[in-house]
């Protein structure tokens, strides 16, 4: 919003709005009318002895006199408004999910365009005159939106005002208006010199006792005449030209009395408020680059309809090719459009048809292996364009430094694309290589006419490892939770599991490599395990030197830890020992804030449910592997949407800090200030990694599936197993908290690091390093937690911005060590935003009709101007929104009015009264 430095002038009768009935008017006419007879009438009588020329003289100066008081009466008055002109505004969103990196828009007659659509945005808003020819009408403001609810605003760009500036114009005006009233006082002062000269002739001879003097009498009405006429003449100069001083009028270089008023300050802050002005991002393919794994138009358009709310919104123009797959519907916004009457101008971006295609979408594969285990690996094949038709898929393996032409093709298998869209899927079972670590990839033989052959490939690094994952089953008694979890741990040749049933007996049987009678004592009995899975324990029969060996080995050997509450024994070691130093260990364990008040159950009048309530999975959630109950983050959350849900809860509401909240109980009659209890939360403590469960019935998972159940459990304690199974080096791990990735998401990474003296190594930050997928070596810094709560333990976050294997390394003690951590991420493409890539021209077309704008196919007709359609530019007219608001009283107005009504009156009256004497009348 812009507040111009422009001002009009208002002169009113202030009278004249008080006198508001006719017969007010009736009286001020009949008194005029009357005074203006009796002075006539006497005037005439009194100077009937003379010459006429000196009856008119005195009658003329007396109604002079009469009118100066009238003019006073009526209060004549001056007020300087302020124009205010809030501009109009335009809106540009440009998509920038991943669809938007697709081929662009072809041309007419059908030749592929060989720009991507991020592309051809960024050349449309970087290069073309459009924000350029936009901003001579219009405030302009640039948006990128995917994946967020909000869109994140790029650039603003004020409105150019085209030739003198409003300032400049009014000081050529004051300049203007000062030469003129400067011409006026001269013309005045002339007039006024000569109507002395005629008055001093006539007063002169009537002194020298010439009354009867013709030339005397005519002297002394045209002297009387022109001296009137030069007070009114002044009035001219000396009244409108406030802003100077009086001496300005003669010539004076005086500056300006006063400037212009101040009284317009708080509402020009006020007008302005909230206009940041943004520099304009010199990287537009940069800054545009497609990121985001879902798109949200309705999201956006609302967002910004909401944002400029009671702003003069001209349009909005949305360059997306309409493939919105989250938040709101983007017709469910017309409505908001109409209301707020600001139309949708669309670009529509890509081509009607999905541009033919065969990608490789993800393979799927254990990421540590154990000799003469076969294992599966599972390729994902997306495609458009070529339903029906048979593609060869490809495995191949080779050392995990070889370049992917190196590696040697272990098997391949000829795979139909479905019709339906659906992606395709390869399944292989392979021989694992001999210990160590090795890169397998999979490999889609391109099709003539791919549209994109670089994305027939995707590569990944697997660890072939002699041990099993070793696992501590310790739970308070025999729940259903505890059964199914200790069975399928069982069953899993990849894992060597040990059960603790705090409620058994010595001759109880249980399914499990190893029973123990009682916890293990210290850290060196804790390092024979990677997990402990602790169900509804009663930690109250726990010695206090085991439970701050359970500290100290997930914080310092990066030990996994599971947390679930139950209503049995949970309650009692927090009631028992809430000030203890068992509680305090175990307390700064849970990632969550444990209440102390005892039963937290009963105290929070909730134990069970006779009703089911599903869990909400958070964002971070969604992007935890672990809880993928599916090979894909979309179908898992469709099978939690599905899930019936739980009974109980734990009433935890509190995250610890860093920690994560990744499901809640969905209970409304739950929540405490609207947030509902937190069911599954995550953490990293120290190397180690703890996962707090609010309750033992996820077994429930397995009215879907026994698999389901069996997959969460699974990858579960391979997620907080990772740290001691990726154990690099005595001194120091490298840990992320995801292994899979998704394009457009941040990757924390986590060292915990010892110097050569086996103590915290304290740093102000330590520097890793970032291979990505397309062969960079970027720096990584990680800074000590900001509480400083955890010596030795370094943080730092990169996004995910390209598919492929992400490698973080870090060496240990210098340049000269061999001593390496290293960590990967597989980061990969959302199915939903690639799938179907085609321009939704019935939806883009329905949004701009129904809302009053315009659709054009492409960047080339939108800016060009046809027989029946204008361009984008011409298109949108400016809504610029001009009010004045009113000022005060001109002060230094009214004193000149005033001093020059004085002046008329008393100088006709004194003119009067002397003729009146010299000519001997009463």
């Amino acid at each position: 919003m812009s507040l111009f430095a422009e001002t009009r002038v208002i002169y009113q009768w202030a009278r004249v709005e008080q006198l508001d009935q006719w017969w007010h008017w009736l009286i001020v006419a009949l008194t005029i009318a009357l005074i203006g007879v009796f002075v006539t009438f006497w005037y005439r009588r009194d100077s009937i002895e003379h010459r006429r020329p000196v009856g008119w003289a005195l009658m003329l100066l007396r109604l002079a006199a009469f009118t100066g008081l009238l003019l006073y009466f009526f209060q004549f008055d001056r007020r300087t408004e302020q124009r205010v002109v809030r501009d109009s505004r335009v809106a540009v969103l440009v998509d920038t999910s991943l669809s938007m990196s697709l081929p662009g828009t072809p041309t007419e007659s059908g030749v592929a365009s060989r720009m991507t659509r991020a592309e051809e945005a960024a050349l449309l808003i970087g290069q073309s005159p459009l924000l350029e020819q936009l901003a001579q009408k219009h405030q302009v403001s640039v948006y990128r939106f995917d994946s967020s609810p909000r869109p994140i605003a790029v650039a603003a760009i004020e409105k150019s005002l085209p030739g003198a500036t409003p300032e400049e114009v009014a000081n050529v005006e004051d300049e203007q208006s000062l030469s003129r009233a400067r011409l006026i006082m001269l013309i005045s002062c002339t007039v006024g010199l000569v109507a002395v000269v005629l008055l001093a002739i006539s007063l002169t001879a009537q002194l020298g006792g010439a009354r009867d003097w013709r030339p005397g009498a005519w002297s002394l009405l045209s002297g009387s005449i022109l001296a009137i006429a030069a007070i009114g003449l002044s009035s001219l100069a000396i009244v409108p030209t406030t802003r100077y001083p009086l001496a300005a009028l003669f010539g004076s270089d005086l500056p300006p009395l006063s400037q212009i008023s101040g009284q317009f300050d708080d509402a020009a802050d006020e007008a302005t408020e909230g206009s940041s002005v943004q520099s304009v991002p010199e990287d537009w393919a940069s800054t545009l680059q497609p990121a985001g794994i879902e798109t949200r138009i309705g999201d956006a358009i609302k967002a910004v309809l909401d944002r400029e709310l009671g702003n003069p919104l001209a349009g909005v123009i949305l360059l997306t090719d309409g493939r919105s797959n989250a938040g709101l519907e983007p017709t469910s916004i017309v409505a908001n459009a109409q209301n707020a009457r600001v139309p949708l101008y669309v670009i529509g971006m890509g081509s009607e048809r999905s541009p033919p295609n065969v990608e490789l979408v993800e393979i799927d594969l254990p990421r540590r292996l154990y000799p003469g285990d076969r294992f599966p690996l599972t390729a994902l094949v997306g495609s458009s364009g070529y339903a029906g038709r048979i593609v060869t898929v490809q495995v191949l393996s080779g050392s995990k430094d070889a370049s992917l032409d190196s590696l040697s093709i272990e098997t391949e298998e000829q795979i139909e694309i479905p019709a339906d869209g659906t992606l395709a899927t390869a399944r292989f079972e392979l021989e694992p290589k001999s210990v160590g670590q090795w890169q397998y990839a999979a490999k889609v033989i391109p099709l003539a006419d791919d549209a994109d052959p670089n994305d027939n490939s995707m590569t990944t690094t697997v660890e072939v490892i002699e041990r099993k994952n070793r696992v501590l089953v310790f739970a308070g008694g025999p729940t259903r939770e505890y059964q199914f979890a200790r069975n399928l741990l069982y069953r899993d040749k990849d894992v060597d599991s040990h059960v603790l049933l705090q409620t058994g007996g010595p001759l109880t049987s249980q399914e499990a490599q190893k029973l123990l009678s009682e916890f293990p004592a210290d850290r060196t009995a804790l390092s024979e395990y990677d997990a402990i899975l602790a169900f509804d324990a009663d930690w109250t029969k726990v010695p206090d030197e085991s439970v701050k060996a359970v500290e100290q080995w997930v914080a310092q050997q990066a030990g996994g830890l599971l947390l679930v509450a139950g209503s049995v024994e949970m309650p009692k070691w927090i009631s028992r020992s809430a000030q203890g130093v068992r509680s305090q260990y175990l307390r700064s364990l849970a990632p969550v804030v444990l209440d102390q008040r005892g039963s937290t159950l009963l105290a929070a009048g909730r134990a069970e449910s006779e009703k089911a309530w599903q869990l909400q999975l958070t964002p971070e959630g969604r992007q935890t592997d672990f809880l993928w109950l599916n090979d894909d983050p979309e179908s898992s959350q469709v099978l939690w949407q599905t899930f019936e849900g739980v009974h109980t809860f734990y009433s935890a509401y509190e995250l610890k800090p860093g920690a994560k909240a990744l499901a809640l109980f969905t209970d409304p009659t739950a929540a405490i200030n609207g947030q509902q209890p937190i069911y599954i939360a995550s953490q990293f403590y120290g190397s180690g990694r703890v996962v707090f469960q609010g309750g033992g019935e996820l077994w429930r998972l397995r009215s879907l599936g026994d698999q389901y159940f069996d997959r969460y459990y699974t990858k579960l304690v391979r997620w907080i197993s990772q740290g001691r199974l990726l154990l690099d080096s005595d001194r120091g791990v490298l840990l992320v908290d995801r292994e899979e990735a998704l394009l457009g998401e941040q990757v924390t990474v986590r060292a915990v690091l010892k110097n050569d003296r086996y103590e915290p190594l304290v740093q102000s930050e330590v520097m890793a390093r970032l291979l990505d997928p397309q062969g960079r070596n970027l720096p990584l810094v990680l800074r000590p937690l900001a509480d400083g709560s955890q010596p030795g333990v370094y943080t730092g976050q990169f996004p995910i911005l390209v598919a492929g294997q992400y490698r973080v390394q870090l060496q240990l003690g210098g340049i000269a060590s061999e001593e390496v951590l290293t960590t990967e991420i597989q980061a990969k493409i959302p199915a939903m935003e690639m799938q179907h890539g085609e321009r939704d021209d019935i939806l883009l077309s329905q949004l701009a009709i129904e809302t009053g704008g315009t659709y054009w196919k492409g960047i080339e007709a939108a800016m060009q101007s046809s027989d029946d359609r204008k361009n984008v530019i011409d298109s949108i007219e400016s809504q610029d929104q001009v009010a004045y608001l009113p000022g005060a009283p001109d002060r230094v107005f009214q004193l000149r009015w005033l001093g020059w009504l004085m002046s008329l009156i008393a100088g006709c009256l004194s003119l009067e009264w002397l003729s009146r004497r010299l000519h001997r009348l009463a």
